[in-house]
């Protein structure tokens, strides 16, 4: 964007504007993405078995949430996160198929930088076809990127603590402390630190 940015005009401008920019390999590098969502996704399944006695297979979130609400209820904090995140996790699997199986009403497509009709240039965008979704129309890839990468953070995190809660062996304590914003790892922003410690004697 920054070269677009100090040349705008000859861009925009003109019998025969040049030609934008484009970004290499960006079908392939989104496509990469959405294979590492889910391999990201299927990682913090493995939360399940670790923490807890639940038997449940990498990426299974739908028996996680009928083991949830078995042993913590319906009503359960964890059972409520499962089912609200379940959305959007379901449609990055659902977007990972698509590009895997495409079909007629069923794929993803990507677009580099284009000069539309009225002269002004769009980012790079992507869209999703699918009967269930309503994600037809170009969206912005830099803030699904975003908004993908805090969805999975936050769920990660989220589902530590509860999983930890009341589960630990007696003599075993993990304590949660809040990150200040400010001082969060930009790469990596995680709101909470950990601290384990073994209490003797309990």
């Amino acid at each position: 964007m920054e070269i677009i940015e100090a040349d705008y005009s000859s861009y925009t401008e003109g019998l025969s504007p040049k030609a934008l920019p484009i970004i290499p390999y960006f079908d392939i590098d989104f496509r990469s993405f959405v294979t590492e969502v889910k391999r990201a996704i299927y990682k913090v399944s493995d939360l399940f078995p670790i923490l807890t006695d639940a038997n449940i297979p990498a990426g299974y979130f739908h028996k996680a949430i009928d083991w949830a609400a078995a042993s913590r209820g319906l009503d359960s904090e964890l059972t409520k996160m499962l089912n609200r995140d379940q959305k959007w996790i379901k449609a990055w699997i659902d977007i990972r198929t698509a590009i895997e199986h495409p079909k007629n009403d069923r794929y993803v497509e990507t677009s580099n930088f284009s000069l539309e009709p009225h002269r002004g240039i769009r980012l790079p965008t992507w869209r999703f076809i699918h009967p269930e979704y309503n994600m037809a129309s170009p969206q912005n890839v830099l803030e699904i990127f975003e908004a993908c990468m805090q969805n999975i953070l936050k769920f990660y995190e989220e589902l530590l603590v509860m999983l930890c809660d009341g589960q630990q062996p007696p003599f075993f304590n993990v304590d949660f402390e809040t990150i200040p914003e400010v001082d969060r790892n930009r790469n990596c922003p995680f709101r909470w630190s950990i601290q384990t410690t073994l209490a003797y004697g309990a």
